[in-house]
């Protein structure tokens, strides 16, 4: 049985306990938000500015004062985070399977090891980062073969910083995006840069992708030729995806679907690669009027034919840090010496053939979507994208269904998103759901961990209560999300 109790409470000792202690019924409403907050931070330092006074939160994460009434204490359960009432003596306690985040109150550091996380003040950091990302580090390497570090310019900590971009003087993009540029420095610094909205909300991979350039430099200083070092990075935040869709569903999550990759990588015109030759394309990169994404599209392919026809997608990484492109007038001939020499003189000859029989698995078909195989996790965390234009909340957006075996959802991260990080009312919060297979039915939960109740064949689901949701049985899903909080 999946453990995703919110909190475990014994109700006839609870009872008992409330009885002689004079406390009232633990409230299970949302704390309210003061309108001009939009980050609430759990801080066990800091008194929180939204507590009576008297109430507050010390370092053992208890929440007392010998005369408060506890029901004040009980509401603050809501917000997730383990914690007992010294009063009553009851206890909230929020499961390994849906931890917590929080918003940063200054600048804050999370090492883990082979990379450190450097995010500003005011940033909503998800539950479990240390852990999950760690797992997406490793497995970045196990895709790749390569490794952070044992590489040849490791004498520099991986560092990520993640913040906000200032979008005030840009009228296309809403001041509350969470998006901007993501970028890793060459040369051998190891530092990359991504957006808050990009810190594992289950809506991009441009963490992995930074990561994977970042890996690259780590072991070739010399990257000249952006068909190639912009097609590994693809490429491997590819595999990534698909290492982890197989390993660690619910990691995997935090990310964004494998699919996206070959959404992202579509050439509309792919007669237009053979009008050059391969090496023109390597020394002059790929024009955005056939792909959105340019040379990227083309070096995601180059990439699939060496890991499919050589086994074998980095061994040109090492070779190019051999090659210094000053001895050339042109350093992206050092680039295409450096591949001749890892896979032979014909590497770049049989490309367009391998790929003239293989393009239509790069095609994308915009009328059909693609299915996100979820059977293998237990529980998500589904939180607001907060994009350029809109902000929705979706299990998986775009051209995605999903499959899903007794899927648990966690609401409550989505819950407080919105209110303590954004803003926004809960009051008017729906669930919407639209079923291709399956029973229809969905299991709610309160934040105590309570069922209330199985709904079956609706697909508009009022849950300003619910705390997580349980979907029943087997399914496909055509969408899942949450509306009825204010957009832009």
């Amino acid at each position: 049985m999946k453990k995703l109790i919110r909190a475990i409470i014994l109700a006839a000792l609870c009872a008992a306990v409330l009885a002689a202690s004079g406390c009232t019924p633990a409230a299970t409403e949302e704390p309210a938000v003061p309108e001009s907050s939009t980050a609430v931070v759990s801080d066990t330092n800091a008194p929180s500015a939204a507590l009576p006074e008297g109430i507050f939160l010390d370092d053992e994460e208890l929440y007392h004062h010998p005369d408060a009434d506890c029901s004040v204490v009980h509401s603050l359960f809501d917000e997730g985070k383990t914690r007992r009432c010294v009063v009553c003596g009851i206890e909230g306690k929020t499961p390994e399977e849906m931890p917590t985040g929080f918003i940063t109150r200054e600048e804050t550091v999370i090492d883990i090891g082979k990379v450190i996380f450097i995010i500003d003040p005011n940033v909503y950091v998800p539950g479990d980062v240390e852990q999950k990302a760690a797992k997406i580090v490793a497995a970045i390497e196990e895709a790749s073969g390569m490794s952070f570090s044992d590489a040849k310019y490791n004498e520099n900590i991986v560092t990520v910083y993640v913040g906000k971009e200032d979008h005030s003087d840009n009228e296309n993009i809403e001041p509350e995006s969470e998006t901007g540029s993501a970028w890793a420095e060459g040369g051998k610094s190891r530092v990359l840069k991504i957006c808050s909205g990009d810190l594992l909300l289950g809506n991009d991979e441009a963490l992995v992708h930074e990561l994977s350039h970042t890996l690259n430099y780590s072991h070739s200083s010399n990257m000249f030729c952006q068909v190639a070092s912009e097609g590994f990075s693809t490429y491997n935040t590819y595999k990534t995806l698909k290492l982890l869709e197989k390993t660690d569903p619910e990691t995997a999550y935090l990310l964004a679907p494998s699919s996206n990759s070959y959404i992202n990588m579509d050439i509309y015109k792919p007669e237009a690669v053979y009008t050059q030759p391969f090496e023109y394309w390597m020394e002059n990169g790929f024009p955005y009027e056939y792909s959105g994404n340019g040379s990227y599209s083309l070096g995601f392919r180059f990439m699939a034919y060496l890991d499919e026809v050589y086994g074998d997608y980095t061994r040109w990484i090492p070779v190019s840090d051999e090659i210094p492109g000053d001895d050339f007038d042109f350093p992206i001939k050092a680039q295409l010496i450096a591949f001749r020499q890892a896979y032979g003189d014909d590497v770049f000859d049989g490309f367009y053939p391998w790929l003239k029989e293989n393009e239509s698995r790069f095609a994308v078909d915009y009328s059909k979507k693609t299915e996100y195989d979820l059977t293998g996790a237990d529980a998500v965390t589904i939180y607001p994208f907060f994009m350029s234009f809109d902000c929705p909340t979706d299990l998986v957006g775009g051209l995605t269904t999903v499959r899903y075996n007794d899927l648990y959802v966690d609401l409550e991260e989505t819950k407080k998103y919105l209110s303590q990080y954004k803003g926004r009312s809960l009051d008017k919060l729906e669930l919407n759901i639209k079923w291709l297979e399956g029973e229809k039915s969905v299991e709610l939960f309160d934040v105590y961990g309570e069922s209330m109740g199985v709904v079956t064949g609706k697909t508009s689901i009022p849950i300003s209560d619910v705390s997580f949701v349980r979907l029943c049985g087997d399914g496909v899903l055509d969408s899942f999300s949450v509306s009825g909080y204010e957009g832009y």
